[in-house]
């Protein structure tokens, strides 16, 4: 039956096929029927379900509650229904949109009622932890759905007024915290009053323009003394971390905030926090090595000389352990190879005193295991992989033979050449990007390390071939062109080796010659030096 009423043998026998009047969409994803059912909910449904319509009395009367135990009460049934009932916890933020929610008669938004009832908590109660907790609770759960944030953007001053809020709580909260039992409620506390201001300033952000640094710069010293005060605690870490990270996003004036954690010596907690946590979940090393690197890119990192090489030291130790143990995880990694980067960019640019200091540092935390096990893990993230050999490169005074090859520069070589031959990056042109890098770091360290035993390790490690392979794939890149055949020649020059294989290759030549003839000033010049080295 399914043979002779199948649409192909009708369209055959000349009969019109079966046009399904009501037909459902076509989707290989299992989850669409739950969408559409969710997304219906959430936009047609004229009244609330039971447990949700059932909050709204004690939303209401939140603002003018006088006893702590009730607002307790409804604060924690409020979070119960968010993380058990998600869909009518949706629908409770989504009502008094339209007209229908009149009926309940409710006289405003649940996301308004909501809001209103954890900033009177916070008003109300500032001394009592239980409802600090649960009102910053409520906040975290609204400001995590991002149709939420849009439209609290919608209002003036509502956000601005509830990040105010968050930060008066949480560092009154760390003012009045001994220890004991109330440093154990504080770490509760201040993991809420994080993750809820990480939410606020998440993307989409609440805020309808960027905040004022002046708000920022507070929010940011309220999340270093947290962090501070609790770096044993992985949790608030996490949080903390990931605020900081959306506080430097968000503000106008990024180099004031970083400027100001700099003061609050904000990077080396940061760096003793992930020391004090080396086996703590992906989710803390993320956000922790992320911040590092947000503050790097924002204001100049501590110099290693002078008062600040502690903290230097600092944050080189714990982004390279934290490379080391989870720099399988593409953020951890491609963050860390960054910090490393500004560091010895940074530092580079101060003086070479500095930069000997800097890359001795990373050198002697295992920088370079750190750096090149974190490119094997992603060979095809081109980021990944050009930072890592902009890191090797500024390493190259260090990473270079002394008597015969070690392990260290062995890696190293192999790292640059992999990422030199690699093909198949997911993205074309920042895989360009990253083979010219390649080309660059393997450059410099011939200028820094001319030895033949070098060049021996290089041409052993297969140099010659992803040489040219850059050269054949990129004809037209004359900046790529000109870093990968001066290395070509600083191998002729140095390794008989090298001479003998180039010499029976026909092909070889015919490619020197065709880039002299696309690039006859920088490149092609380089290109007839090596026909010559030949």
């Amino acid at each position: 039956r399914g043979y002779f009423f199948s649409n192909e043998n009708k369209q055959l026998a000349g009969m019109p096929p079966h046009r399904n009047p009501n037909p459902r969409p076509k989707t290989q994803d299992p989850r669409h029927a739950t969408i559409i059912r969710l997304h219906s909910m959430r936009h047609t449904m004229a009244r609330l379900p039971d447990d949700a319509a059932a909050l709204l009395p004690s939303l209401e009367s939140l603002p003018d509650i006088d006893s702590s135990n009730e607002a307790i009460r409804s604060l924690t049934s409020l979070r119960h229904l968010a993380t058990t009932n998600e869909p009518a916890f949706l629908a409770l933020c989504d009502h008094g949109d339209d007209d229908a929610s009149e009926d309940d008669g409710c006289s405003c938004g649940g996301l308004d009622l909501i809001l209103t009832g954890a900033l009177a908590c916070l008003e109300s109660f500032p001394s009592d932890d239980e409802v600090i907790k649960r009102a910053m609770g409520s906040i975290c759960d609204v400001s995590f759905i991002p149709s939420n944030r849009r439209r609290m953007a919608e209002y003036e001053g509502l956000a601005e007024a509830v990040l105010d809020a968050i930060v008066t709580a949480v560092v009154a909260n760390l003012d009045s915290t001994v220890d004991g039992t109330g440093k154990k409620q504080s770490e509760a506390l201040q993991t809420e009053g994080c993750a809820a201001l990480s939410n606020l300033l998440a993307m989409p952000s609440a805020f309808s323009e960027k905040i004022s640094s002046d708000r920022a710069v507070d929010a940011a010293r309220a999340v270093s003394r947290s962090i501070s005060a609790h770096r044993e605690s992985a949790a608030v870490v996490e949080a903390g971390c990931a605020a900081l990270r959306q506080i430097l996003r968000e503000t106008d004036n990024p180099s004031a905030v970083a400027a100001a954690a700099h003061g609050q010596g904000l990077s080396a907690n940061v760096a003793r926090c992930i020391e004090s946590n080396p086996d703590a979940g992906g989710g803390l090393h993320v956000h922790a090595v992320g911040a590092a690197c947000s503050l790097f890119r924002s204001a100049p990192p501590p110099s290693f000389l002078g008062d600040d090489v502690a903290a230097a030291n600092g944050a080189v130790s714990a982004v390279c352990a934290s490379l080391l143990r989870h720099g399988g995880d593409q953020s951890v990694a491609q963050n860390g190879l960054e910090s490393l980067d500004r560091l010895l960019g940074f530092t580079a640019a101060t003086s070479s005193e500095a930069l000997s200091a800097a890359a001795d540092s990373v050198a002697r935390f295992n920088g370079v295991s750190a750096v090149t096990d974190a490119m094997a893990a992603h060979p095809f993230e081109a980021r990944v992989q050009g930072t890592g050999c902009d890191v090797l490169a500024k390493l190259g005074s260090h990473v270079r033979v002394r008597k015969d090859c070690d392990d260290a520069v062995t890696s190293a070589v192999e790292a640059i050449l992999a990422a030199m031959s690699q093909r198949a990056y997911k993205d074309v042109r920042l895989g360009e990007r990253s083979r010219e890098s390649a080309c660059r770091a393997l450059c410099k360290l011939f200028s820094r390390s001319p030895s033949p035993p070098f060049c021996s390790c290089v041409v052993r490690s297969g140099g010659i071939d992803a040489l040219l392979c850059a050269v054949r794939d990129h004809l037209d890149n004359a900046s790529l062109l000109w870093e990968a055949l001066e290395a070509l020649l600083f191998l002729l020059r140095e390794s008989d080796e090298c001479r003998v294989q180039l010499r029976g290759k026909g092909e070889v030549q015919t490619l020197l010659y065709e880039v002299s003839r696309r690039h006859p000033q920088k490149a092609g010049k380089v290109a007839t030096d090596v026909l010559k080295a030949i």
